[in-house]
């Protein structure tokens, strides 16, 4: 399982925020891009997502989501 299904299975809102704009549909319908011409954009994007992080997350919360992080490292 990866990281990303493995936080959403427990209930851990994690997100990808940083979508290469020639995935979206705009872009793919009027522009030639090749994400194969960008390969450091395509690497980043397939290993970068966003943690839960704003200022109402309890320290029970922080603690929750960092063992799962801990868990899945192991």
């Amino acid at each position: 399982m990866n990281f990303f299904r493995y936080m959403k299975s427990n209930d851990i809102g994690v997100n990808v925020h940083y979508i290469p704009i020639y995935h979206f549909s705009y872009y793919q319908n009027n522009f030639n891009f090749d994400p194969n011409d960008f390969p450091v954009t395509e690497d980043v994007f397939n290993r970068i997502i966003t943690l839960p992080l704003h200022p109402q997350l309890k320290e029970d919360q922080i603690e929750f989501i960092c063992n799962k992080i801990e868990l899945f490292t192991e």
